[in-house]
This record gives structure tokens, sequence and C-alpha cells, in this order.
């Protein structure tokens, strides 16, 4: 698991529990997309950049991680129609239910902790400029994550995948443990009443 995995993970956790005729788009292509029995309102999503990306050592060989990604999700909604008929309780009930769903479910099994965090502009309305003014009602929302890394992200379409080589790099997924005999004399703060006996690794 690395952040790039945890973002995927978190995105196939979106795609099956709300419907999200694409990604990558700041505005859905059409008014609407047809579903089994009816035509529901375009939407798309995005993915914004990360928050609070923090890596800290939970033990030997043991990195815990912790971010906070941030989505948004967008619906669009024909311009004569005026702001007070908008859908505000539906779009308001999407949100609640990807909030509920997220204390409920987890998008991995390796994905530690998942929660709803807070936005302070869970909902935002604008218009499209320059085009027929169409109505875009944007949900915010993120989440805040934590996981162990147990992978290095790939960073090779940014620099070059040989321009740093880390010889025999430490596995992220091994645990050491060294068991310490104690003399009769043992202090646990002082190093020289107790001798290292043995080791053990674990590796995942």
């Amino acid at each position: 698991m690395n952040i790039q995995l945890a973002h995927q993970k978190v995105k196939e956790f979106l795609n099956v529990r709300v419907k999200i005729d694409a990604w990558d788009l700041d505005v859905p292509e059409g008014l609407y997309s047809p579903t089994s029995n009816n035509y529901q309102p375009g939407s798309s999503a995005i993915t914004l950049p990360i928050q609070n990306l923090v890596h800290k050592r939970a033990g030997l060989n043991l990195i815990e991680t912790s971010v906070r990604l941030p989505y948004r999700i967008t619906y669009r909604f024909p311009c004569d129609l005026a702001y007070d008929v908008l859908p505000f309780s539906g779009l308001e009930g999407v949100l609640s239910t990807v909030h509920l769903l997220s204390l409920l479910q987890l998008p991995d099994e390796n994905i530690k902790l998942f929660q709803p965090a807070e936005v302070e502009d869970s909902i935002t309305v604008e218009r499209i400029a320059q085009q027929d003014g169409d109505w875009l009602v944007n949900l915010n929302f993120a989440f805040d994550v934590v996981f162990n890394t147990t992978d290095f992200p790939d960073i090779s379409d940014i620099q070059p995948p040989d321009y740093y080589n880390i010889d025999n790099p430490p596995s992220l997924s091994e645990i050491t443990i060294r068991v310490n005999r104690a003399k009769p004399e043992f202090i646990k703060s002082n190093a020289s009443t107790y001798i290292e006996d043995s080791t053990i690794n674990i590796i995942k």
C-alpha cells in the first residue's frame, strides 16, 4: 500500500456507491445521463490535491501514513431552472450518504482508518461561464485516511526511474523484534545491564 494505491481504492469505493458519469472533468458533458428507467442529471467528479500528508515511524521498518483526500462531484442542471427549484434536498442526501458509508465501510482491508473530514463549503453553486449558463452544483467532501505504507510510490513520470537508486532498500513491511537477556542487576534505563540475545524478523 502507498499513497497512489490508497487514492485508487477510494476512487473505486466512490464509483460503486455514487453515480458518476465521468472522472477528471470540471463540468459534466451533458445535462442528463440515462439510467435503466429514467434520466438523471449529468455528473462528473475530480480528485483534488491531497492535504496533510504525513509519514510516521510506527515501529522498526513500519511506516504509518495519514492523509486527507479531497474530492468534488458536480451535477449539471438546465439554465432555465430557478435557483430555489434546484434539488438541494436530494444533493444533500447524496453527500450525507457518502459520509455515512465511509463510516460503515472501508475501501480496502489495508486501510486502517477511513472517515469524512470537515469541509468549509460542502455544497457550492455556480453557472457555466461563456456558454449557455447551466447551473453547476458541486458536492465538496474529503476523507481522512490512515494506512501502513508497504511500497514506495511510482514516480517514473516525474523523474527517470534510475535517478536515485537505493542499495538494498529496506522492506517497508518487515518488523524486527530484538530479544534481550537481562543481567542480575537489570535496570531498564541502563543498557549495560542487558545484552541482545536474538532477533526475530516478521515479513508480511
